[in-house]
């Protein structure tokens, strides 16, 4: 069996899409500083399942997918697959392929795979176990690792032998599962005292239920009491609300009856003020015409006036005439006898007779022309009396009309008159229809009351059975107490079971320590110094720097504590481990001289950690100083005596000596 694939997407520097295909036999993998080698490695010990971030270069779960670069935007998970050549039947899969998949959200969750299949953490941990895979084994070499295998006594080397042998797993089984049985039996003694305690008050809960299951029947006999009664009530209220809803139809009925016949008279009203516009209409024209044609009618009299004037002149001026024709001829008559005797004076007589003559045929012919005057003179006058005589029976027409329309108007506000004493008798039908249907509106809102005060009476008395159940239902929380305590205890295992997976990512012989005090076959020890500080995000890695190893170290409260678990891990053959015991602990302060700008103070005034705890972290950051880069470091240096250290934000470590150790920071 060999590693033949590896697959990367969003693991760190790995943003795109990255497989890197292996063979059997040795391959390596070279590159210049920052390329990403390292976290070819980290890849392959977090896809086994590594649980401790910081083995991984990492504090959180963030810091393994990729977190953007000029152009390229964050990732939002970051996934590894792992892909194995199992044709030798190494790993127990009926399959000549296995592919371990394990995806990280930026909200914490991870995800792990088995072939394509959702899985736990725990089954592919045991499944890598047979095939000495494990994340926390052998099978990933770190630095510095081959110098510690060496460096260990026989004793020690077995717990290698037993991995490389297969056997580990099988171990770890055994302890796991004598663990859960110790903790199992446990529960169990605890469960026992705590039914012993329930028990007494058992006769006590059973006869306060008996009450309760008694009140209930009692409660459901009333329940169903009250419901025939009010059932009778609503019917009883209900044939009531019917009648007055029938008596309210028939009062609408006659109501709508009414404006119907109210709107029938109004409509003819309205029909009647029609004619009657009409009718005045007309005789607003008959007397327009009227007034147009008596201005006509007045210039015809005067004109009639005026003609019969003139005839009268032309007939007294014809008079006249006459009257001297008349004077003429008898002067003629009186010449004529002395014609004879006046001879002499004949030319003169005839010049003066033929002047004469020619003078009465000129007044013959104005005669002539006077008359033909008078003529059409009484011509026009006769036109003009035809004339006033058709005006005036046009007139009288007219009047006749007017006379006519007088009657009709006031036989039609005879008709008004009494169709506004019919509407007045609706109106006054419709008021006592409406004063009956108010009446039956407040019937019905009484009855509407009654029906509401039922209905509360019913939610009071519904109120009254909630108040009784919820005291049945206190009796039953009482009576159910057992198994909510049963239910304390399943919490109690889960977090137990959760609680054994923390040791992970620590030394050998720490985690057997650890595991061993969680068994409680050790006491006194407080956790590693790793889980006891607080630091602060900006500078947690100059404090891992300045820590080191130191951070597992394991502190215990005495010294005979520190020597029973060094004896327990040389019984388990488990490793090695440095304690700090709080009753024997020394501590290293220092002084500071002054110091120039740059300089953030000593890393044990930094942290944070509990007052009991101070000891400890004076004696490991006492005289270690922090400051920003190391230009500000080595002018600290000449400054400081022997015994001090000084580190960098980035990382980077000056030792007293003037030793130098640092480098790129660790792509996250």
């Amino acid at each position: 069996m060999y590693l033949k694939r590896l697959d990367l997407h969003g693991f760190k520097t790995f943003a795109r899409p990255t497989a890197l295909e292996f063979g059997p036999g040795l391959t390596a993998i070279v590159g210049p500083n920052g390329s990403g080698k390292s976290n070819l490695v980290d890849a392959v010990r977090w896809a086994l399942g590594e649980q401790s971030l910081r083995l991984v270069r990492g504090r959180r779960t963030e810091d393994v997918i990729f977190a953007g670069g000029p152009g390229r935007p964050p990732a939002g998970l970051a996934e590894v697959a792992l892909t194995f050549d199992n044709s030798d039947g190494r790993l127990p899969l009926p399959h000549s392929e296995v592919q371990v998949v394990r995806r990280a959200f930026r909200s914490g969750e991870n995800e792990y795979w088995l072939n394509r299949q959702r899985t736990r953490w725990r089954e592919i941990a045991l499944l890598l176990a047979e095939a000495g895979l494990r994340s926390d084994g052998y099978a990933i070499v770190g630095q510095g690792l081959v110098d510690q295998i060496l460096s260990l006594r026989p004793e020690e080397r077995r717990v290698l032998f037993e991995e490389a042998a297969g056997i580990r797993p099988q171990q770890l089984a055994l302890a796991e599962a004598q663990e859960k049985l110790a903790a199992a039996q446990e529960n169990l003694t605890r469960l026992m005292a705590l039914l012993a305690e329930i028990q007494p008050r058992l006769d006590l809960l059973a006869q306060q239920a008996a009450r309760a299951r008694e009140r209930e029947t009692l409660l459901a006999e009333q329940a169903s009491l009250l419901r025939a009664w009010y059932a009778h009530r609503h019917a009883q209220c209900q044939a009531r609300l019917a009648a007055a809803a029938a008596e309210v139809q028939a009062t609408t009925r006659a109501l709508a009856a009414a404006q119907q016949t109210v709107g029938a008279l109004m409509a003819e009203r309205q029909a009647l003020q029609r004619d009657l516009a009409a009718v005045r209409e007309a005789l607003d024209r008959i007397e327009a015409e009227r007034r147009r044609l008596t201005p006509e009618m007045a210039d015809a009299q005067r004109t009639v006036a005026v003609l019969q004037e003139r005839v009268q002149r032309l007939a007294e001026r014809a008079d006249w005439l006459m009257q001297q024709q008349a004077v003429a001829e008898a002067a003629l008559a009186r010449l004529q006898p002395a014609l004879a005797a006046a001879e002499q004076q004949a030319a003169e007589a005839r010049a003066r007779v033929a002047a004469v003559e020619a003078q009465q045929a000129q007044q013959a012919a104005q005669i002539a022309r006077w008359q033909e005057a008078v003529r059409a003179a009484r011509a026009e006058v006769r036109a003009g009396e035809e004339r006033a005589l058709a005006l005036a029976r046009r007139l009288a027409t007219l009047e006749g009309q007017m006379a006519e329309l007088a009657a009709r108007q006031t036989a039609r506000g005879q008709q008004l008159s009494d169709l506004e004493a019919a509407l007045a008798e609706c109106q006054t039908q419709t008021a006592a229809l409406s004063d009956r249907l108010a009446d039956l509106a407040t019937q019905v809102d009484q009855l509407e009351r009654e029906r509401q005060a039922q209905a509360e009476e019913g939610t009071r008395l519904t109120a009254a059975l909630a108040e009784a159940r919820q005291a049945l239902e206190r009796l039953d929380r009482e009576i159910l107490e057992a198994q909510r305590h049963a239910q304390t205890l399943q919490t109690r295992l889960e977090v137990l079971a959760a609680s054994q997976e923390s040791s992970a990512g620590y030394y050998p012989g720490v985690r057997a320590v650890l595991e061993g005090a969680r068994q409680g076959r050790l006491h006194g020890i407080i956790g590693p110094v790793a889980t006891l500080l607080q630091v602060p995000p900006d500078l947690d890695l100059a404090i891992e720097v300045a820590l080191g190893g130191h951070l597992q170290d394991i502190v215990v409260e005495r010294w005979a504590d520190a020597e029973q678990a060094i004896a327990f891990l040389k019984r388990q053959n488990a490793g090695r481990a440095t304690f700090l015991p709080l009753d024997t602990l020394r501590a290293r302060p220092g002084r500071l001289p002054a110091l120039p700008a740059g300089v953030l103070g000593r890393a044990s005034d930094l942290v944070t950690v509990a007052p009991d705890l101070r000891v400890v972290v004076e004696h490991l950051l006492g005289q270690v100083v922090v400051v920003t880069d190391l230009v500000v470091a080595r002018q600290v240096l000449d400054r400081l005596g022997g015994g001090w250290q000084i580190v960098t934000v980035e990382g980077d470590l000056v030792r007293a000596s003037g030793a130098v150790t640092g480098g790129s920071r660790p792509v996250r």
